[in-house]
Formats: structure tokens, sequence, C-alpha cells
């Protein structure tokens, strides 16, 4: 009887330890996040990703930051568009990444697994230019896993961006960006 009593206590424990949420305090990373844009013109869709972007969480100070290299967005719908936008548009060779770092305006009890709609406020910088932006997200805490997602857009009049005339009919000055990204504690 001894040994079954034990054996459920040591069950149970090692199931609430599986269960274990975000504890105050701890480093959250990830290395392989997603980032899309799309602009829709009216003579065609341009759509690039990179799986390039990294990120840190600090759940006690409710910090985020990410960076991606500008460089490793694929897609286009032909080389030629990958060239102009890294030599003519983002500039890529003299300025490689854009950032962000913000802070979680909300309250949340990173104990608690669940789906939770957040706002970062930060700066942006893209292209060189930091702007102040707020993102709406979402952030999913399961078990020991943080998976933030996000739908924005971006003004490329507000980063500097110049579109030449001949292409501002396949290129709007209104982005759409997508972001996904899964972190982990930090070993």
């Amino acid at each position: 009887m001894k040994k079954i009593v034990l054996v459920l206590f040591v069950s149970i424990c090692l199931m609430v330890q599986s269960f274990t949420f975000l504890k105050k305090g701890d480093q959250y990373i990830s290395n392989d996040g997603i980032v899309r844009f799309t602009t829709k013109g009216p003579f065609g869709t341009i759509v690039a990703q990179s799986k390039k972007l990294t990120g840190t969480f600090d759940a006690t100070k409710k910090i985020f930051t990410f960076s991606i290299p500008i460089s490793s967005f694929q897609g286009f719908s032909n080389p030629l568009q990958k060239t102009h936008f890294n030599e003519k548009y983002m500039e890529s060779d003299i300025i490689p990444m854009a950032t962000f770092k913000g802070k979680v305006i909300e309250e949340l009890d990173f104990a608690t697994a669940g789906v939770y709609p957040i706002r970062a406020k930060g700066a942006m910088t893209i292209h060189g230019v930091e702007k102040e932006i707020i993102v709406k997200s979402r952030m999913t805490i399961k078990g020991a896993q943080i998976t933030v997602e996000s739908v924005f857009n971006v003004l490329l009049a507000d980063y500097n961006i110049k579109i030449p005339t001949i292409v501002n009919q396949k290129v709007k000055d209104d982005i759409a960006i997508e972001v996904k990204l899964e972190m982990s504690p930090e070993k």
C-alpha cells in the first residue's frame, strides 16, 4: 500500500511539474520566428517572408525585443523585385536590420495558461527610422512555451522608404505585416 501511495504521489508531482507555466523572472527566446509582408496594388500582389526573426521576452519586466535581417526575406514575384527591395527601397547593405523593442501594456499572470490579447508599446526601427507604435498581438501561454502572433500595418512613408512613381502601382504605401514567434525558456 505504501508503494502505491508513493507511486501516486510521485506521478502527481511529475504531472504538476510538466504543467508548470511561465514564472516571473523567466527569460524566453526564439531564433526562427516568421515575418511575412504583403502589399496589394492594382497590378498585382507582392508577398515575401523570412524565418529569421529572433526575439527575447523578459516575463518580469514584460519587455519584448525582436530583430530581423532585411536581406533574409524570400518570395517576391521575381528576382528583380527582391533586388530592388534590398538595394533601392530598404538599402539592406547599409541598414541590415529591422527591430522592435517594446513592453506589454496589459497586466498578465504569466503562470496561467491561456490565450491573451495583448498590446506592446515600443519603438519599431525600420530603414534606420525609429517610430513609437502600439502593436496588438495574441499571446498564447501553454506549458513553458509562449507563442506571439500579430498582424499590423506599416506605412512606408513613416520609415522614409520611397517608392518610385514607376512602380507605385504595384507597391502600396501601406504594407501588411504578419508575425508568428514561438518562444522557449532560455537555457
